[in-house]
């Protein structure tokens, strides 16, 4: 893996508040290709707004095994209805569709919005909480920042919560300093078995007990770094995830025990932090995961592809942009999160 030291914190603070960066601002960099076992490139100033930056492109490059089809090409499977989902609209899936309610749907108050923390194994962390505005069972999101970064900024990220209008609890967790890798505050997504999965499973236990829950519409993404490990997480923790978005990320590096789970990616051509190769191996890892064919066609107004005959959607989003979300990104997980359908089996 290769990434990039910041310059200091002032950077760290514009590239998360109205602005989108690019890693170019933070002096020389590494690029490393990554295969979906290897890992890769993971540099990052933060998150950055959907509301800015990014070029409203579809993409459209292919590589490796599961090849782009292009727009207006391939065929999306009978089952899948724009963006490889059956079902309508809804936070998550059908209409018609029950949900099934947490523990924490039967307690009193529910923690309020703002900075929390939980024990996890006798180590404190801490997460930036957004509770839901209404009285019954809405969806978990959790995202992660990328290098360097802290929960709290990473909120506006892909700022999912304008779409869910309060109904959705979001949790943003803080990283921490990572001694395997250059002592960076970040995550250690090096495979399915570490402080930090623990970390994420701990905070789905937590919103599970202590809020209004729809435990089979639990949702992961991340940037940067954070893109690495929402990839993870969603290999990891896949048969408890409704759906997951990895953005200028790559991953997993560890696939072992990974089951279908529905897969955004989203990658810049001129990603010069993280180069594409990463977000590319990643799509062709759960490509192959999620049984696709290389046939695909237009979605998220023919900024993503999403390929046919998946057990569960994968969503390929390729544009001409550089290490950010696109101002299009956050809209585009927001449609894929809210049709992605019920796994076949829920455990």
């Amino acid at each position: 893996m290769s990434f990039k030291a910041r310059s200091g914190p002032w950077l760290l603070f514009v590239c998360s508040a109205a602005i989108a960066c690019s890693e170019n601002s933070a002096g020389g960099k590494s690029n490393a290709a990554a295969g979906a076992s290897s890992g890769g490139a993971k540099s990052d100033a933060g998150s950055s707004p959907t509301t800015h930056g990014g070029k409203n492109s579809s993409g459209g490059s292919s590589a490796g095994t599961a090849a782009l089809a292009g727009k207006g090409t391939g065929g999306a499977p009978a089952s899948m209805a724009d963006g490889g989902a059956a079902g309508a609209a809804g936070a998550g899936g059908a209409l018609d569709e029950a949900p099934e309610p947490s523990d924490g749907c039967g307690g009193p108050s529910k923690p309020a919005t703002g900075k929390q923390t939980v024990d996890v194994n006798g180590t404190k962390r801490s997460y930036y909480l957004i509770a839901a505005e209404v009285a019954e069972a809405v969806p978990l999101y959790i995202g992660f920042h990328g290098y360097g970064g802290n929960g709290e900024a990473d909120q506006h990220t892909f700022n999912l919560q304008s779409h869910a209008d309060g109904k959705g609890v979001f949790m943003f967790p803080d990283g921490v300093v990572q001694s395997w890798w250059q002592d960076a505050l970040g995550w250690d997504n090096r495979n399915n078995d570490n402080p930090d999965m623990d970390f994420v499973k701990k905070l789905i236990e937590e919103a599970k007990a202590k809020h209004c829950i729809d435990t089979s519409r639990i949702f992961v993404m991340g940037f940067s770094w954070g893109g690495w490990m929402a990839t993870q997480v969603g290999c990891a923790l896949g048969d408890q995830l409704r759906a997951f978005a990895s953005v200028a990320g790559g991953g997993p590096m560890n696939n072992v025990g990974c089951k279908p789970t529905s897969t955004l990616i989203m990658h810049g051509s001129n990603d010069n932090s993280e180069d594409i190769s990463s977000g590319r191996a990643s799509r062709d890892n759960f490509s192959k995961l999620n049984a696709c064919q290389t046939a695909s066609s237009p979605v998220a107004d023919a900024h993503c592809a999403s390929y046919a005959g998946c057990s569960l959607p994968l969503w390929w989003c390729e544009h001409e942009g550089s290490h950010e979300v696109p101002s299009w990104g956050g809209d585009a997980v927001w449609q894929f999160f809210r049709d992605a359908p019920a796994r076949p089996v829920r455990r």
